[in-house]
């Protein structure tokens, strides 16, 4: 009897030691602060990183925000550098480009901008983010966009998505065009670039580009219009079908549905994935962007014989790559002279010589109908 007695009253200590329960003091904290910062919201005269306790509710209570619009209005109020990594997150990965604009209009009033380039650049898809600092439109973004237009660490994605972000600036379009006149503008910019000045609103930029630049032909050596007037367009589904599979080649390297070969990434679905003006630009571009899992190697054998292709697989002892045919190629290592990464794209440069730009719209309009299929 006794035994119970203690037990029972052990029992209740224990539960009185921790009442109210984790869960009820967690919940009755984050309402509290809550409560307390709408009220530091509205005090704008109150700047929480000279009061240790008051940042202290702050970042809790950042901490619990998910809604990427309310977190960013947060942000902007009480410039907290603490914030910064979810910043960097919006800023990269958010799928709304305002997000993604504000996210950076926030980072770049709060750091030095060699920092911030720093940053930038230890990003693992940095491009986004420049996107971002296109979106931004003022005279830092763009002073970063041509910083990294010029500098020799940049990426082929990187100085595209700075050159697009220049471009919706007159000042930014002259930058490029100097470049271009220069003769120091990157050469994996020269087709963005063109695309840029060539569409120009201001008559003398355009005039000036057409003298240095032009855009890819098509069949008949027809100059091809910019892709902004390519994206307007709309075309024949069934023709860009043909195209797919006969002219444009690429179903020889291009599943859709289970039909054609597997070298290059599944279209089924592409339509869903891409925009139309970056439908154009992988196709007139392709290198200017590489998937990851689709990047192209260089091999030679200590036999001077040469392969190059896509990486399947890669082992201590040899490596296998599928070429342009989808053949694959198993090599030793211990045959081989040396091996590195492309920056061109196994795919071809110059698939519109084979058509006319009404056929190129129409493999676009083809493309754009591979969307993911809707579950009734």
């Amino acid at each position: 009897m006794l035994k119970m007695i203690l037990f029972a009253v052990f029992a209740f200590l224990s539960v009185s030691l921790t009442w109210p329960p984790v869960s009820a003091q967690d919940d009755e904290q984050a309402a509290a602060d809550q409560r307390k910062v709408s009220v530091l919201m509205r005090l704008k005269n109150i700047d929480v990183n000279q009061k240790p306790k008051l940042k202290a509710v702050v970042i809790r209570h950042l901490g619990t925000v998910s809604d990427e619009t309310e977190y960013l209005a947060m942000a902007e109020r009480f410039k907290l550098s603490e914030l910064n990594d979810r910043l960097w997150k919006i800023a990269s990965q958010s799928a709304d480009d305002n997000s993604r604009a504000r996210a950076v209009g926030l980072l770049m009033q709060r750091s030095k901008m060699e920092e911030l380039g720093r940053q930038l650049l230890s990003q693992a898809e940095p491009a986004k983010i420049i996107h971002a600092i296109g979106l931004v439109d003022s005279r830092e973004s763009i002073g970063i966009l041509k910083s990294l237009m010029t500098a020799e660490k940049t990426s082929a994605a990187s100085r595209n998505a700075a050159a697009k972000g220049l471009g919706r600036q007159k000042i930014g379009q002259q930058f490029l065009l100097e470049l271009a006149q220069s003769g120091n503008l990157p050469a994996e910019c020269e087709f963005t670039v063109a695309n840029i000045l060539l569409s120009s609103s201001d008559d003398a930029l355009r005039g000036a580009a057409a003298k240095i630049m032009k855009l890819p032909a098509t069949a008949g050596s027809k100059p091809l219009s910019p892709i902004g007037q390519l994206v307007k367009r709309r075309g024949q589904t069934e023709n860009g079908k043909k195209m797919f599979q006969g002219l444009g080649t690429c179903a020889n390297c291009h599943l859709v549905n289970g039909q054609g070969k597997e070298v290059g990434p599944d279209l089924s679905e592409i339509g869903s994935k891409l925009s139309r003006q970056a439908m154009y630009e992988s196709i007139l571009n392709p290198s200017l962007a590489v998937s990851h899992n689709y990047e192209t190697f260089l091999v030679e054998t200590i036999d001077g014989l040469s392969y190059s292709g896509i990486l399947v697989s890669q082992t201590d002892e040899k490596i296998v790559l599928r070429t342009a045919e989808a053949v694959i190629k198993e090599l030793l290592k211990e045959d081989l002279d040396g091996m590195k990464k492309s920056k061109q794209s196994l795919m071809p440069a110059d698939l519109q010589k084979n058509f006319s730009e009404s056929d190129l719209v129409d493999l676009v309009e083809y493309l754009m109908s591979l969307t993911k299929k809707r579950i009734p």
